[in-house]
């Protein structure tokens, strides 16, 4: 046995022709199998890892605006990297945003708030009206309510201070894409801050010894001069409760618009229509005397549903 083997093996003498031209054939189509397997094995791994990372879809094309060319483009630089964002553009204030959203598709705005001529709230505003399907995430240094406040009620759909990572920034963008809204820890803590300085009881003030009338906050106690109760203006103004007569679907789009979802949002996740949203929102912003779409979030935040 080992003689015929050393034979194949070396010269195929010893083998008839026949043998050696079945044992070829079979090699070359076991080789041939092999590789076959092995490259469909390679296509369908990198089919996986594509479809994983989100290679197979069309990348979010992203606007940065920032009047800071030291911020603006290492931002830009960096984002671009990722294989899922396409930086389209990097401007330096809201009249660019709106140019090149004109001229071409974009997804989301990373804008910034303060910028010269056209300032990011306005540009936000802007864009809600005229081009309703681009989300605005706002990266900014300021966090103070007034600033979050103006963002969120001109429609951004994402408030992130530039403390936040890269990845948090990435993570903002996808879920801003998504018709999702994300906040900044800090912000949310803001928020919810204020909500709390607005609802909370207000405690007994102490009385004046020998009048027995409540102390004038700020003043101290002047003998035989009772001191004045708190004037009006003095008093922390409390958020309304809600009105009983607000529908279950009422409820449900107040408390989506406090989750930050725009009407585009709002209708995916309800399976309505974007004008069946804005009738829900004219009729509970009726009944419940809101004001506007920060007045909205600050009372679904007051009142349990965000």
């Amino acid at each position: 046995m080992s003689d015929e083997t050393g034979s194949v093996t070396g010269s195929g003498a010893g083998q008839s022709l026949p043998q050696a031209t079945d044992q070829a054939t079979d090699q070359a189509t076991d080789q041939a199998t092999d590789q076959a397997t092995d490259q469909a094995t390679d296509q369908g791994t990198r089919q996986a890892t594509g479809q994983a990372t989100g290679q197979g879809e069309a990348p979010i094309r992203v606007v940065v605006a920032d009047d800071q060319a030291a911020v603006r483009e290492p931002l830009a630089a960096v984002l671009d990297l990722l294989g899922d964002i396409d930086v389209v553009a990097a401007v330096a204030d809201g009249f660019g945003v709106l140019d090149v959203v004109a001229d071409g598709p974009v997804d989301v705005v990373l804008m910034d708030l303060r910028m010269p001529g056209l300032d990011g709230i306005e540009a936000t505003r802007r864009l809600g009206e005229e081009h309703p399907d681009v989300a605005v995430v706002v990266l900014t240094t300021f966090a103070d309510d007034d600033s979050i406040l103006a963002a969120l009620g001109a429609g951004a759909r994402g408030y992130l201070t530039k403390n936040a990572g890269r990845q948090d920034i990435a993570r903002a963008i996808r879920a801003a894409a998504a018709g999702q809204a994300v906040l900044d820890r800090e912000v949310q803590e803001r928020l919810l801050a204020g909500v709390r300085a607005t609802t909370q009881p207000q405690t007994q003030a102490p009385r004046d010894q020998q009048s027995g009338r409540p102390n004038q906050p700020g003043r101290p106690n002047q003998p035989g001069r009772p001191n004045q109760p708190d004037r009006p203006s003095d008093r922390q103004p409390s958020v309304p409760e809600l009105p009983a007569d607000l529908t279950r679907r009422e409820r449900e789009v107040l408390a989506l618009i406090g989750e930050g979802l725009p009407n585009r949002g709002i209708a995916e996740k309800l399976f309505i229509s974007e004008a069946t949203v804005k009738t829900h929102i004219n009729n509970l912003f009726a009944k419940a005397g809101i004001t506007d779409r920060a007045d909205a979030v600050r009372r679904a935040i007051a009142s349990g549903l965000a």
